[in-house]
């Protein structure tokens, strides 16, 4: 046997070998992701708390309403979130809520979970002589629910709205929606009062939470700034 033989055996089987530790290395991984895809701890009140993921919010565009869209109008997530069920196309729900968006009529950010979308987080209603205004969330994955990242939203949504100059906070949850209360008691609010929707046929609780002043570091700049 040649030399150039013995050393193409030799090559072929650290490629053998390497290709295959690379093949078990992913198998592996696709397991742990599969499993434990959502890393939590438990606090001692037993609400889970957000672990190795990242919650940001970002400017809304088409294509991230699009990219939840089909989970958003499922039983499940409306039954949560909405008083009835809804016939509305892609382009209708995405343009509708942009077009708010721009015409200041809504304040709305996507809820991004490690760079994926994954719901939005809304505040509408605005009266400028209390400075006040309704929040509205809706986390549209339901394997996403009951890790925290609601939670971590609506605690970075406050910066953006103290900036707007909103001191006082309103929301509605149903009644038998006892994890949205407990993450909303958690940030601070109360509750309010409790009515009958007639459109759901279910009691709602109406909370409240007053936002403290926001003392920025720097100058504040908006999104209609030419500089922002």
């Amino acid at each position: 046997m040649s030399m150039p033989t013995v050393i193409s055996y030799f090559d072929m089987a650290v490629f053998s070998v390497r290709h295959f530790l690379l093949l078990c290395k992913h198998f592996f991984n696709k397991s742990r992701a599969d499993t434990n895809h959502f890393v939590t701890n438990q606090d001692p009140n037993g609400f889970r708390l957000l672990e190795n993921h990242k919650i940001s919010l970002k400017y809304p565009d088409f294509e991230d309403y699009e990219h939840f869209y089909q989970m958003r109008f499922t039983p499940e997530v409306v039954y949560w979130a909405d008083d009835q069920p809804h016939q509305i196309s892609l382009e209708e729900y995405a343009l509708d809520r942009i077009t708010a968006q721009e015409s200041n009529e809504i304040i709305e950010r996507i809820i991004m979970l490690d760079g994926e979308p994954i719901g939005t987080i809304t505040a509408r209603d605005y009266v400028a002589r209390t400075c006040q205004c309704t929040l509205g969330i809706v986390i549209a994955n339901p394997a996403c629910w009951g890790h925290g990242y609601g939670y971590e939203a609506l605690r970075q949504f406050f910066y953006i709205l103290s900036a707007e100059g909103i001191g006082r906070l309103f929301l509605e949850t149903y009644a038998n929606n006892k994890r949205a209360q407990k993450c909303f008691h958690k940030l601070g609010f109360r509750k309010k009062r409790v009515f009958f929707s007639p459109g759901s046929g279910r009691f709602v609780v109406q909370m409240i939470k007053d936002l403290p002043p926001m003392t920025p570091i720097g100058e504040v700049i908006t999104r209609n700034d030419p500089r922002w």
